[in-house]
C-alpha cells in the first residue's frame, strides 16, 4: 500500500471540498490523510483552517498550538491563529499571534492590517497609529485602510492628519461615503462646521441611491451611535487611557452632531417620502 500516494489523494479531496465550502467534509480527508501519512504538516493545518471557518474557536485554538509545535517558523499558522483569537474578540491574544508572524515575515499584509485592528480594539491607539503610519510607508493600504488611519488620528485629536487620510481614501474612492462622513467630523472639531455640513450633504447625496438608502443610513448612524456611547462611557468613567480628556469632548461634540444631523435627515426624507407615496 502506498501510503504517501493515498495521502496525495485525500490531501487534494481535503482542498476541493474546502474550496466548495463543505468544512465538515474536509475535516474528514484532513482525518483521513493524517491516516495515511501521520506527519502531513498540511493536512493538520487545513483541519486548523477548516475549524476557524466553521467557527468552532476552541477547537482551533487546539489545533494551531498542534500546528504551529509541528512547524514553529510558519508565519501562516500565526497569522490564522491570531484570526481564531481576533474572532472571539480576545484581542491581547490575536494581538501576540499577528505579530509573532510579522517576525517571521514583516511583509505579511493582513497582518499588519489585523495588528492595527487589535490594538484600536484594546485601546492602544497610539501603537495602533504607529503601526498604521508603518502600512502607509510601505503603501500597505487600500481605502479602507487610509480610512482607518485617519479615524485612528481623529480619536488623538490630530484633525488635520485625519482629513488627509480620509481625503486619500476618498483620492482612490470618490464614492466612498464613510470617509467622506468621517471627514466632516474632522472639519467640525476643526471648528469648520459650515464646510462639515455640506461635506455631510454630499455624503447623504452620493449614499441616496437605490431602495436600500434608508437601511443603509440607519447602519452608518448605528455605527456612530455605538462611537458615541463608547466615547462617553470613557469620558464618565475617566479611564482616558491615551486620548487626551479636551480630545475626547471635542470628539463627543463631533459624533453628536454627526448622529443628529443623520437623524434629522432621514426624518425629513421619510417625510417627503411619504407624502409622495400619498399622492
Amino acid at each position: 500500500m502506498n501510503t504517501n500516494l493515498d495521502s496525495e489523494a485525500y490531501s487534494q479531496r481535503m482542498f476541493q471540498t474546502y474550496s466548495s465550502s463543505d468544512y465538515d467534509k474536509s475535516i474528514v480527508f484532513c482525518k483521513r490523510a493524517i491516516t495515511a501519512k501521520s506527519d502531513s504538516y498540511r493536512a493538520h493545518f487545513q483541519w486548523g483552517v477548516n475549524l476557524g471557518k466553521k467557527k468552532a474557536y476552541e477547537k482551533g485554538e487546539k489545533k494551531y498550538k498542534e500546528v504551529i509545535s509541528r512547524n514553529p517558523k510558519d508565519g501562516d499558522a500565526y497569522y490564522n491563529f491570531g484570526c481564531i483569537f481576533e474572532n472571539q474578540e480576545k484581542f491581547l491574544e490575536a494581538e501576540i499571534q499577528y505579530k509573532k508572524c510579522l517576525e517571521i515575515d514583516s511583509s505579511y499584509k493582513d497582518a499588519h492590517h489585523n495588528l492595527t485592528n487589535v490594538l484600536t480594539c484594546q485601546g492602544k491607539y497610539k501603537e495602533a497609529l504607529a503601526q498604521s503610519d508603518e502600512n502607509m510607508k510601505e503603501n500597505r493600504n487600500g481605502s479602507s485602510k487610509d480610512n482607518a488611519h485617519g479615524y485612528l488620528n481623529f480619536i488623538l485629536g490630530r484633525y488635520e492628519e485625519a482629513i488627509k487620510s480620509f481625503e486619500r481614501a476618498l483620492w482612490k474612492d470618490p464614492e466612498y461615503v464613510l470617509a467622506i462622513t468621517n471627514k466632516s467630523i474632522a472639519l467640525y472639531c476643526l471648528g469648520k462646521e459650515e464646510l462639515a455640513v455640506e461635506t455631510l450633504e454630499e455624503s447623504f447625496w452620493k449614499a441616496d441611491s437605490g431602495e436600500d438608502w434608508q437601511e443603509r443610513f440607519k447602519d452608518k448612524v448605528l455605527i456612530y451611535e455605538g462611537e458615541l456611547k463608547k466615547f462617553e462611557k470613557i469620558l464618565e468613567s475617566n479611564n482616558l487611557g491615551e486620548i487626551n480628556k479636551d480630545d475626547l469632548v471635542i470628539n463627543i461634540k463631533a459624533l453628536c452632531f454627526i448622529v443628529d444631523f443623520f437623524n434629522q435627515e432621514l426624518l425629513e426624507k421619510l417625510m417627503v417620502t411619504q407624502e409622495l407615496s400619498i399622492k
